[in-house]
């Protein structure tokens, strides 16, 4: 732009040149100060091509206003320039902010990913995982306790078994010792018992004695006693062989009657056993169904962990990315402006140049200087 208002300048200014055969020379009326000033001037591009303009003007007996008036819509040129730089400049301006905008904004949304993302694996996540691993931990203790339980009453229910089995067959052998007596007792009863009688009575007593002392009934110690007097006085004494007959009826029937009980009761035993393995086992069930659901969960939590730590990995890595391109697009920016303000302070010393040429060039003894100078 510059070079082609000078061109333009050149060329306006040259139609107006009419360059004398013999220039005149005239003494200078300047001062030492202008005069420095002037050859300073010419040390520049832009002063020495006016300089030249101006010296082009008075060969050619040009007016000198004339140039002036270039110079001034020179200056207007190179304000409008100043003007067209920074308006680039400020549309630049609005591009960088929008960027530094929109990457503040996409870091600001990253910060917020990872805040909400940790925010669930700590107030979510872990909190979830640790029931389920405490659930996990406290269903299969009690699992153990019910197993554990399980085998005791079986093990207790098996001695159970076996001691009311035991009941039986001693009640059982009490009765038939005493189903083999009573004939024998009933025998003694209808005449004086030979010695025959007196002993086979007296073993077959002796017999139920012992099977009688394996039921631990009541009164027992009073039929231990009838049937050591009834032996000690060879089966004589009727009144003691019916007392004999009498309490062994007495005890058959209560052996009898305590058989039965001992059924009901082996039965209820055996029905409430079943009845506490159906309900633990039952239970051990629904504790191991909390155990596959909680290991579920267990599964599904660190799978959402691991996915949220993976998202809060690629938004630091994002927001790294994006502090590294904001660095870069600042560092671009500030290029773009020392550029910026060179064009701008050169536009300005441009501007300076053309001014201080005018000043100079409305000075009364500026062309006076001129001639002489090129008259020498």
């Amino acid at each position: 732009m510059r070079a082609a208002i000078v061109v333009a300048l050149l060329a306006v200014c040259a139609v107006a040149v009419k360059i004398p055969a013999h220039p005149t020379t005239q003494s200078s009326g300047l001062s030492l100060a202008e005069i420095q000033k002037f050859n300073a001037l010419k040390e520049t591009n832009m002063g020495r091509i006016i300089i030249g303009l101006a010296e082009l003007h008075l060969k050619g007996d040009a007016p000198i206003k004339r140039l002036i008036k270039g110079l001034e819509d020179f200056v207007e040129e190179l304000n409008q320039g100043i003007a067209s730089e920074n308006a680039a400049f400020e549309t630049k301006r609005a591009s960088h902010q929008a960027t530094i905008q929109a990457l503040n904004t996409r870091i600001g949304e990253a910060k917020a990913e990872i805040a909400s993302r940790q925010s669930r694996i700590n107030a979510v996540l872990t909190p979830r995982l640790n029931q389920a691993q405490s659930e996990i931990e406290r269903d299969s203790e009690l699992i153990n306790q019910k197993r554990a339980a399980l085998v005791e009453a079986a093990n207790n229910r098996e001695h159970e078994h076996n001691s009311y089995l035991e009941r039986v067959n001693e009640h059982n052998e009490a009765i038939t010792a005493i189903d083999e007596a009573l004939p024998l007792l009933n025998g003694l009863k209808s005449a004086t018992p030979s010695l025959i009688q007196t002993r086979k009575a007296t073993a077959t007593l002796k017999n139920v004695q012992l099977k009688l002392a394996k039921t631990k009934i009541s009164e027992l110690a009073l039929v231990q006693a009838l049937i050591s007097l009834a032996i000690n006085q060879n089966f004589v004494n009727q009144e003691i062989l019916d007392n004999v007959i009498s309490k062994f009826n007495d005890l058959r029937k209560r052996l009898a009657d305590s058989l039965a009980l001992e059924a009901a009761n082996e039965a209820q035993a055996q029905s409430n056993y079943e009845a506490f393995v159906k309900q633990t086992e039952a239970e051990i069930a629904e504790l191991t169904a909390n155990i596959n659901k909680n290991t579920v969960i267990i599964s599904d939590t660190q799978r959402e962990i691991a996915e949220c730590n993976h998202v809060i990995d690629e938004k630091t890595f994002e927001i790294a990315e994006l502090n590294e391109s904001i660095t870069i697009e600042n560092e671009n920016w500030r290029k773009e402006t020392d550029t910026h303000n060179s064009i701008i302070q050169e536009y300005n010393r441009e501007i300076d140049v053309v001014k201080q040429c005018q000043a100079i060039f409305n000075n009364a003894h500026f062309t006076d200087y001129v001639v002489s100078r090129l008259g020498n």
